[in-house]
């Protein structure tokens, strides 16, 4: 009995700590975080929804760099394609092109330490971002830095949801083919991309970018954008706000959906003023109780008359929103909630009609491609599925 009474005792202390250490460690965050904000602008926007034609214009741009690259993914994997785009990374550093790759602690904690030394050795500056720290390590266990940005030259960025892998350009066969969402924009928004990297690059190597090459001249596009970071604070906000604009149509696509209370309102709210509301989410979930937490939210949805969709052609990565054909968000962000209080993440908001208008032609595609799911698809699963969502209501913050 004394045995198992002090097992008892030290798994409590152990679960005050990690609840004291989440909780201190979040009040400390928000308290230390200084959002960035930068303001609408005009610029050049295309969008890509086909990871092979993503990598092979970033590449491009890469190889065709001259003075600068500076690149963010949360996951750079160890496969042919990755390897592919180190490789170019590498000889790049090694014409004197200044190369700047950051890349999330745990979502590439696979990342091989060969590589990195090779990577180092070719000149390539290298730092892993959000490493967990004290006093706070289970707190900061939890953030990811999940921004994929891409800058080249101060002319072109990248932003959106896809990283590097195979998986990513339909080379796996349980996830392919992958449908996801990414833009490149030129113009004056590009120094914005690159300040969000400058900030995360001092946070995780301690350097302090100096610019000692070219500020570019822009030339103004017709799109206009605006470009919203956010650090774990204010996205909820964001969503919100947009969500309450809704007049006529809003659709959201994520790939896990994890709401909170204040957005599920937000939802209810609109359906309620008739607004038509339709969600995209994959039929194939990637990780472990993703699918299962999510469906006491999707049975109020179905319940208030909302339209929820399951993609079933691959994998659906897209993070996007869409306001009553006005208001375009692309982005990092996933629907849940480590994306609304945990992760670094970069979205873009996109107000122009043309751009708008081939976006929601590609939703349409994944609506065409979906199944369409009623209330009762989401009673009566059966035990084991009960068991599931029940015991990812509990984890859902950290899913």
């Amino acid at each position: 009995m004394a045995i198992l009474f002090w097992i008892i005792f030290v798994i409590f202390l152990v679960l005050v700590w990690l609840t004291m250490d989440y909780i201190l460690g979040g009040e400390n965050h928000r308290k230390a975080s200084k959002e960035m904000t930068f303001s609408e602008k005009y610029g050049e926007i295309h969008l890509f929804t086909d990871g092979a034609k993503l990598m092979n214009d970033l590449l491009s741009n890469i190889q065709n760099a001259t003075q600068y690259v500076h690149i963010q993914f949360y996951i750079v994997k160890n496969d042919d394609i990755s390897k592919k785009f180190l490789s170019i990374l590498k000889k790049k550093a090694k014409e004197g092109v200044d190369i700047k790759l950051l890349i999330d602690w745990i979502g590439s904690k696979a990342f091989p330490q060969s590589e990195i030394e090779q990577l180092k050795n070719a000149g390539v500056k290298f730092s892993f971002g959000h490493r967990p720290k004290l006093p706070f390590l289970f707190f900061t266990l939890q953030q990811r830095n999940h921004r994929k940005i891409s800058i080249i030259d101060g002319q072109v960025a990248y932003l959106g949801g896809f990283n590097v892998g195979n998986e990513y350009i339909n080379k796996d066969e349980k996830l392919s083919p992958w449908r996801d969402y990414h833009v490149k924009l030129k113009g004056a928004s590009v120094n914005d991309i690159d300040q969000i990297f400058r900030s995360d690059w001092k946070r995780a190597s301690g350097e302090e970018i100096q610019y000692s090459y070219s500020v570019p001249t822009f030339k103004h596009g017709q799109a206009l954008h605006h470009i919203i970071p956010s650090e774990g604070i204010m996205l909820e906000e964001a969503y919100i706000s947009l969500i309450n604009k809704a007049a006529d149509k809003i659709y959201i696509g994520t790939p896990y959906f994890i709401p909170t209370k204040k957005l599920m309102d937000a939802f209810i709210d609109c359906l309620e003023r008739n607004v038509e509301l339709s969600l995209i989410i994959p039929a194939l979930p990637d990780h472990i109780l993703i699918q299962e937490a999510s469906y006491t939210f999707l049975r109020q949805i179905l319940a208030a008359g909302g339209n929820v969709y399951q993609f079933q052609n691959g994998f659906f990565h897209g993070k996007y929103i869409l306001i009553d054909n006005q208001v375009l968000d692309i982005g990092t962000a996933n629907f849940d909630r480590r994306s609304l209080f945990l992760n670094y993440e970069v979205n873009c908001y996109i107000y122009d009609s043309v751009l708008i208008d081939v976006a929601s032609k590609e939703i349409e595609q994944d609506i065409k491609q979906s199944k369409s799911l009623a209330l009762q698809d989401l009673q009566n699963l059966g035990l084991w599925i009960k068991i599931k969502e029940k015991i990812a209501s509990i984890v859902a913050d950290f899913l």
